[in-house]
């Protein structure tokens, strides 16, 4: 765990550094390296910052995985992929059908949205039920 926290925060640094360098040679390349660079600089950022956070959380008391646990995470994404793939046959119908006209991004952000909300929901709601019956 802790050389994939320093892989990552190589990797952000990496990016920063490389953002930083195309700001300088903005002069010889084209305006939209500057989009480009400055999303660069801010996905090392986050990088950077995820990273510190993770090695921060690493010197507590390391967490105990038991069988509840993942019985209950399987569980849980197993009901939100489906959750949100019925939803993506959904909006394709409606697309098909021609009663909903959305662009890609709208779609990506809908699928996004649904599938990390349905799996925290779902995730309290076992976690608050307890064990899953299987059947």
């Amino acid at each position: 765990m802790i050389t994939t926290i320093y892989r990552n925060l190589l990797i952000g640094g990496l990016l920063i550094v490389v953002g930083v360098l195309l700001i300088l040679v903005r002069d010889w390349m084209p305006q939209k390296i500057i989009l480009i660079s400055s999303s660069l600089i801010s996905a090392g950022i986050l990088f950077v910052a995820i990273s510190a956070l993770q090695l921060k959380g690493t010197s507590e008391k390391p967490v105990v995985i038991d069988e509840r646990i993942l019985k209950i995470r399987t569980h849980t994404f197993m009901k939100a992929y489906l959750f949100s793939f019925t939803i993506v046959c959904i909006l394709g119908l409606l697309d098909f059908s021609g009663f909903l006209v959305i662009t890609s991004r709208s779609v990506i952000m809908i699928i996004v949205f649904t599938m990390g909300l349905s799996a925290s929901l779902l995730s309290w709601h076992y976690n608050r039920q307890g064990d899953i019956c299987e059947g």
